[in-house]
């Protein structure tokens, strides 16, 4: 109650005339033109107009406001889709490999060094490549794919890698867990 009464004097102080200038609205008779009214807000005269493509901010307005161009010359349009070959590819169908450690068959890994971080475990391994000619190694962490068949490491802890692959034989789904440990 205390708010309102309150509110309610403040109200009435500022409707009580607290306005120090009355402002008629014109009437027809009237012989002055929107024009020659003056205005409401002073405005200061410059001696110089002042323009939008002044040195400085006339190149980035320019710049923004000129119309793009676009080359085609070697590139597709991006409005258009890509153009596909000829061959389908069957739903749900896999091909691969899409990395390097996917080609690599496990028995070929080679485990050189285990860190067990505990919160980003890693190993690193080694394996032939290119006809037994040549040893590759690379450092692997949880989520990794290896090896064929999609193969993902799952864990890596005290002298083994958890690999788990998935082989998809008609409509059927099979996986396998194959431990990686440390060859001495």
């Amino acid at each position: 109650m205390k708010y309102f009464t309150i509110l309610f004097f403040i109200f009435t102080y500022l409707a009580s005339g607290y306005s120090q200038t009355e402002i008629k609205p014109p009437t027809v008779d009237d012989s002055t033109s929107v024009e020659d009214a003056p205005s409401p807000v002073p405005i200061k005269k410059t001696e110089t107009p002042i323009s939008a493509f002044d040195e400085e901010e006339g190149m980035i307005v320019k710049r923004l406001t000129a119309p793009f161009e676009y080359d085609r010359q070697a590139k597709r349009d991006p409005f258009r889709l890509p153009e596909v070959s000829g061959v389908e590819i069957a739903l749900g169908a896999f091909f691969g490999p899409f990395l390097e450690l996917q080609e690599v068959r496990l028995e070929d890994v080679k485990i050189k060094a285990l860190l067990l971080d505990p919160l980003r475990p890693k190993a690193v391994i080694s394996f032939s490549q290119d006809n037994n000619t040549k040893q590759v190694t690379r450092k692997i962490f949880v989520g990794d794919y290896l090896g064929e068949n999609f193969g993902i490491v799952q864990a890596i802890r005290e002298g083994q890698i958890v690999v788990v692959q998935t082989f998809v034989e008609g409509d059927k789904k099979f996986t396998t867990t194959k431990t990686l440990s440390i060859r001495k």
